[in-house]
């Protein structure tokens, strides 16, 4: 059975909250027993009457949504937001590799609007359907933001363009020597 711990006790703060909250990762508690410490003799009962449930567990780990994030451009890897729109919720999103664009997010079964973003890209949008018990291959191709700056470099006047408005834009100018001038 699944038992809330909330109900038991609640703890503010501590490491489950941490690793949801700072490092987007997935933390439970499993309590097999009501004693601080079992005893030695006790672990390999307690390995025989939870092995199953353990193994059923291990395996639904690895159900929901996978994929790799890459540059539509170069093919390389994209480190990335994945958030699943009206469901994700302080911070409950997951995070792309760097190394390899590789994601893996856990959910149950159902429709989602998947919303994958990284700085300097387009953001993309997809409805994905997942299926109970499996685990759904997406993987996904971002495009970059198309930025030009011209002529460069500039006297007076400088033209730029950006593919998608909208968003704040901070600009710095330096001059030849790598001095801002504002």
């Amino acid at each position: 059975g699944i038992t809330n711990g909330n109900a038991w006790y609640s703890v503010y703060g501590g490491r489950q909250d941490y690793v949801n909250y700072f490092l987007n990762a997935r933390e439970v508690t499993i309590e097999l027993s009501d004693e601080n410490m079992p005893s030695e003799s006790s672990l390999e009962y307690y390995w025989n009457y939870n092995r199953n449930s353990l193994l059923q567990y291990i395996g639904q780990a690895m159900t929901g949504i996978t994929g790799i994030i890459v540059d539509s451009v170069t093919g390389e890897p994209v480190l990335a937001r994945i958030r699943i729109e009206n469901h994700d919720l302080d911070n409950s999103w997951v995070y792309s590799s760097a190394e390899d664009g590789s994601y893996y997010r856990l959910i149950g079964a159902g429709n989602y609007m998947l919303r994958i973003s990284s700085p300097d890209y387009l953001v993309k949008r997809m409805q994905v359907n997942v299926t109970d018990g499996e685990l759904m291959q997406l993987d996904v191709n971002l495009t970059p933001v198309i930025k030009a700056l011209y002529p460069n470099p500039f006297l007076n006047e400088l033209n730029f363009y950006l593919s998608v408005p909208g968003d704040d834009l901070h600009l710095e100018f330096f001059d030849l020597l790598g001095r801002k001038v504002k």
